[in-house]
């Protein structure tokens, strides 16, 4: 393990003695940085040996159950020397806590100028034997199992260095270096020392093995530097290659269901990382995955046979791609690799998409205008039943042509410059009143909306339109033209013109669900005028009545005077409560049209309004209208009421 941070040293007390009170003063005992706690931030640890990725895994995860880390990366793999990058979210007495969790299975712990080096039992057996993070093993023990005696945390006194103490350290035999602390021992007996031994170790389990597929067969033995290097950097490696691979997890079984090696994020992002998977069985370790699907597969690949499947977890999370092949081990026999692919989001926008699909097709085939898909040359892709209704051919019939030549030929020229423009990107789409030829030989009216849909990299796909039928309003505009439409006195449509309009929107409600509300206003005190005022000066007053009424509308209202001290504003695209709105500003606005001779606010109005639903014919509508004005004065004027029959609401006098 590196850190950058500084050697500490301690004065020793001072000997007994004669003569002692110099040099002897000045003794320093070095204490190895291994044994204090480290600084905050990124530590370099080397641990070795390391032989494979079982042992790697247990190293890596011991540190990381220590709370005092945030974060365990592996780095350089040189044979079996593993370094690793430690950040720390605190400081850490490491040599100690790594003690606590490992025992005998840590050799050593000494600190460099910038690592600290983590010597290992070499016989590896303890890698069976590791107690479960946050459980320290007994003193001596190794996870609760005799073994050797676990290395004293205090170090043997060494002399400071010559740069230090101001004398040489005493030569020996052994070779020193200034940068590499001595490691951790155990204390010895001096019997022990002449002629060393060491406590047989407990049985090991074996190293997790390298698989690879029968399919790929072997090379032939390279001798002398042309030999591939192979161990446990290779393994490393490969893991982090298939880490690398986004949505996917790769699981060794052997052939009893356990799993042997585990790499990949698929299953550390549902919750079941490599450490809670490892050694355990497949039916205890992932209970969501559909083993009756899965190990039938598992089973067919020991005996050789390759698979693969779809299935969604029992807990319906998420949606997996399986692949199941055989592998050959070379200890174990052969094993099951199962490949997993998280396919839920994709699974997943499928299914809106084609929900989309499914709500597009059923809107198109279902509306009740004309539509049509037509390609960039003009042709017509697909077409509705209305479109074929308005036109009066057969589908097969219009899918075989295009729209030139359905085409009024006085229109043709501007449909086809709008669309020309529209395919060259000069404008999104367009709108356009034109005229298509019926089968039988008339002329049709409509209102053509247009949008162009594109492809990714821009290039037009096809155009969506949508057509309108204007014959009928046509139809009765030219009607409308041939006679009389205003109210002589006001200006206001008369009674004829507001029946046509009236039964207009009645049928376009039917057809389109298209909602408005009707206003029916009659003057509550006009009498007054008329007897005070006589009739000329009377017909200027209802003048003044009516420019009150228009300039309180919008330029989509109509109003009408069907005769008397009557009005009737029509509101399109209005429901029930913003008419009321409109009739309470009519009804403040009539309050300040005064009359000579008449006091101020003398005026007031009885307003009945009633809102237009589908199926209502024009008659019913106004018939509706009028009913409410009159509950409007037998309530005593100078009020407006929603509705009719016995529900409709009366408001007091002072809400209008």
């Amino acid at each position: 393990m590196t850190t950058d941070a500084p050697s500490h040293r301690a004065a020793s007390p001072a000997p007994a003695g004669p003569g002692a009170a110099g040099a002897s003063s000045r003794r320093l005992i070095e204490v190895p940085l291994a044994l204090t706690p480290l600084s905050e931030g990124d530590v370099r640890v080397h641990v070795s040996p390391v032989a494979n990725l079982a042992q790697l895994d247990v190293i890596t995860e011991t540190l990381r159950s220590f709370r005092q880390v945030e974060e365990v990366a592996v780095g350089a793999v040189t044979g079996e020397v593993v370094q690793l990058r430690v950040r720390l979210r605190e400081p850490l007495a490491f040599a100690g806590q790594l003690r606590s969790r490992l025992g005998n299975a840590v050799v050593s712990v000494t600190a460099a100028a910038d690592r600290l080096v983590v010597a290992l039992d070499p016989s590896r057996s303890w890698l069976g034997d590791v107690p479960a993070p946050g459980t320290p093993a007994a003193p001596g023990t190794v996870g609760g199992s005799p073994s050797r005696p676990v290395a004293p945390l205090v170090p043997a006194v060494r002399p400071a260095r010559s740069d230090v103490a101001g004398h040489a350290p005493p030569t020996t035999g052994r070779r020193t270096t200034d940068a590499v602390p001595g490691p951790i021992r155990a204390s010895r007996a001096p019997e022990d020392r002449a002629m060393p031994t060491r406590q047989a170790p407990a049985p090991a389990r074996p190293p997790l093995p390298r698989m690879a597929p029968p399919s790929v067969p072997a090379a032939a033995p390279a001798t002398g530097s042309d030999r591939p290097r192979h161990g446990l950097a290779a393994d490393v490696l490969a893991r982090n290659v298939l880490d690398a691979i986004p949505d996917t997890s790769v699981l060794v079984l052997d052939g009893s269901m356990h799993f042997r090696a585990v790499a990949g994020t698929a299953l550390t992002r549902a919750g079941f990382p490599r450490e809670a998977l490892l050694g355990r069985h497949a039916h205890e370790a992932l209970p969501v995955l559909p083993w009756d699907l899965l190990e039938p597969a598992c089973r067919a690949a020991l005996q050789g046979d390759a698979s693969a499947l779809e299935f969604e977890t029992l807990d319906h999370s998420g949606v997996f791609e399986a692949t199941v092949s055989p592998v050959r081990d070379t200890m174990d026999g052969t094993g099951a690799v199962l490949v997993l692919r998280d396919v839920t989001t994709r699974r997943r926008d499928a299914a809106v998409i084609a929900d989309a699909e499914e709500m597009f097709e059923l809107s198109f085939a279902r509306a009740p205008i004309g539509k049509a898909i037509v390609a960039p040359d003009g042709r017509f892709l697909k077409v509705n039943a209305a479109f074929c209704r308005l036109l009066g051919h057969a589908e097969s019939a219009l899918l075989q042509g295009d729209f030139r030549q359905l085409t009024h030929p006085e229109d043709l020229d501007s449909d086809e410059a709008l669309f020309r423009e529209t395919l060259e990107g000069r404008r999104d789409g367009y709108v356009l009143e034109k005229r298509y030829l019926h089968a039988e030989g008339h002329e049709i009216h409509t209102q053509l909306s247009v949008a162009l849909v594109r492809e990714a990299d821009g290039t037009p796909r096809w155009f969506v339109s949508q057509v309108i039928d204007l014959t009928a309003r046509r139809q009765l505009e030219d009607e409308l033209r041939t006679g009389t439409e205003n109210d002589r006195v006001t200006g206001l449509w008369n009674r004829p013109r507001l029946d046509v309009e009236l039964a207009l929107r009645a049928r376009e409600s039917q057809r389109y669900g298209v909602g408005a509300s009707l206003l029916a206003i009659d003057l509550d005190g006009f009498s007054l005028v008329q007897d005070a005022l006589g009739r000329v000066r009377g017909d200027a007053f209802l003048r003044t009545v009516a420019g009150a009424i228009r300039s309180t509308v919008r330029d989509c209202d109509h109003c009408a005077r069907p005769g008397g001290e009557e009005f009737v504003v029509l509101l399109p695209h209005t429901p029930l409560e913003g008419a009321s709105i409109v009739a309470d500003r009519i009804a403040e606005a009539l309050t300040r049209c005064d009359a000579p001779g008449l006091p101020p606010g003398f005026l007031r109005a009885s307003i009945g309004v009633a809102e237009l639903v589908p199926g209502m014919s024009a008659e019913r509508w106004m018939h509706h209208a009028v009913e409410a004005r009159r509950q409007a004065r037998r309530a005593g004027g100078g009020r407006a009421v929603m509705g009719t029959g016995p529900d409709a609401v009366v408001p007091a006098p002072d809400a209008v």
